[in-house]
């Protein structure tokens, strides 16, 4: 593995850590509305554009790329279910309400 690829990997991991530490504290709703949207987690899109992109731009202090990149994340799940709340959709995160 190319030393890029590996510190690419590191520091998404510490985003996802970031994530289930944010998340540690938020209420029984929002953790089971996140887990429910988070299952099919994809490729983790943006957190890895984010990594990548600090990287190119000559680096900055791991712990924080991963940071951002785990705001970024959850950002995006959180307009994933406010539009689904908005729209009224027929999802287990709708129908929780």
């Amino acid at each position: 593995m190319n030393p890029w690829a590996a510190q690419i990997d590191d520091t998404l991991s510490l985003a996802e850590r970031r994530i289930a530490e944010i998340l540690a504290d938020s209420n029984r709703l929002v953790r089971e509305c996140v887990a429910e949207v988070s299952r099919s987690r994809g490729k983790r899109l943006r957190p890895r554009l984010m990594v990548v992109h600090a990287a190119l731009a000559g680096g900055a202090e791991p712990r924080s790329v991963a940071n951002c990149a785990a705001c970024c994340e959850l950002l995006h799940t959180a307009s994933l279910i406010h539009d689904d709340v908005i729209d009224e959709a027929q999802t287990a995160v709708a129908q929780r309400r």
